[in-house]
């Protein structure tokens, strides 16, 4: 469920905020990324496609790669900040997919880490602010 996806993804970061280099609450929220992908990528369709139009096509067809991509860049910012240093089998196999894909923004893993942390620190706020502040738990 996108309502189970969201509030494990947003307690998850909210425990990292006093803990940042607990590799199990880091460990489990890139596990939570991996397996709930299709629910957390409503959120970030949400986030950020303020601008996108239900009705054209090439726009939705846009969005989902924009999420997916926002969503991978976060996924290689966790683990290039945390050294690469995962043995869950599920992360290694997906750090091997990202690490094909985007070859290119490894050459310069500052600015990918940079762009990820506020695309995370957006997500983030977001859900807080539907989570915590207006207590809206309906993702569906």
């Amino acid at each position: 469920s996108s309502r189970i996806a969201n509030l494990a993804y947003w307690g998850l970061s909210k425990s990292l905020i006093n803990s940042q280099k607990n590799i199990d609450l880091i460990t489990t929220r890139l596990l939570v990324m991996i397996f709930a992908r299709e629910q957390l990528k409503e959120t970030v369709g949400i986030v950020f496609g303020s601008n996108r139009s239900p009705y054209n096509p090439f726009d939705l067809l846009d969005q989902q790669f924009n999420d997916d991509e926002i969503l991978d860049k976060i996924e290689i910012s966790e683990i290039l900040s945390n050294g690469g240093n995962f043995t869950e089998a599920n992360i290694i196999k997906k750090w091997g997919m990202l690490h094909d894909k985007y070859q290119n923004e490894l050459s310069n893993p500052p600015a990918c880490i940079k762009s990820a942390k506020s695309n995370q620190e957006k997500i983030f706020d977001y859900l807080n602010d539907k989570i915590l502040i207006k207590q809206d738990l309906d993702f569906e």
